[in-house]
């Protein structure tokens, strides 16, 4: 999986690449991708074996993103994931001992390259910075859990019921397994649109109860 090397890539762009980089990295996977346990070893090879070559992440960024411009949903859902992944990965590394500003540049070319609106930027950040996360620790508390159900939708908290219908509604249309059916996907891109399918259903049936 092309997009395992670009994590790679980017967890030693800072020159150091530590066990919490790591542990983000698989659980990205297992939450986006949801591979078998010998998939995953695959993967963890593949990511073991890129830390070791010599291509530069910014020249594999916009590669990567020129690959996969022509399918509109899987484009925009490699971004998102790739997004979440790398800022796991930065607020993970203590700024007083690691390179974070090599971390912010690079997730500042993906957010070039792949095209990420900024209010999707903002709502991840504030997912990491809303739970009272300390960097360089993995303890830290969970934020609200309606946070994520608006970060789902991608709506901010004073949203209607009306906007939140509307943008359920949009992204139900969009993420449905209908709409890819017949696109030939590899089949973890599918189950990757399947999931987030899922995600956006249950959102809309907890944001629904909330705000009447």
């Amino acid at each position: 999986m092309y997009a395992t090397a670009v994590l790679a890539k980017f967890s030693k762009l800072d020159g150091i690449v530590t066990k919490d980089e790591l542990r983000i990295v698989e659980n990205q996977l297992k939450q986006y991708v949801n591979p078998t346990g010998e998939e995953m070893r695959n993967l963890k090879s593949l990511f073991n074996k890129e830390l070791k070559t010599s291509e530069e992440f910014y020249t594999m960024i916009t590669e990567f993103a020129n690959l996969n411009q022509v399918e509109g949903e899987v484009f925009e859902l490699l971004g998102e994931f790739l997004l979440d992944s790398f800022l796991g990965i930065y607020y993970a590394n203590d700024p007083d001992t690691h390179d974070v500003d090599r971390l912010e540049k690079g997730i500042h070319h993906l957010i070039k390259e792949f095209n990420i609106h900024t209010q999707l930027y903002e709502n991840l950040k504030a997912h990491y910075e809303g739970r009272e996360y300390k960097r360089g620790s993995t303890n830290y508390k969970d934020m609200d859990n309606l946070d994520k159900y608006y970060e789902v939708l991608g709506l901010d908290r004073d949203a209607t019921a009306k906007e939140i219908r509307k943008q359920y509604r949009q992204l139900s249309r969009k993420y449905h397994p209908d709409t890819v059916a017949g696109k030939d996907l590899p089949p973890k891109i599918v189950k990757l649109i399947e999931s987030k399918f899922k995600e956006i259903n249950k959102a809309d049936q907890i944001l629904k109860e909330h705000v009447k």
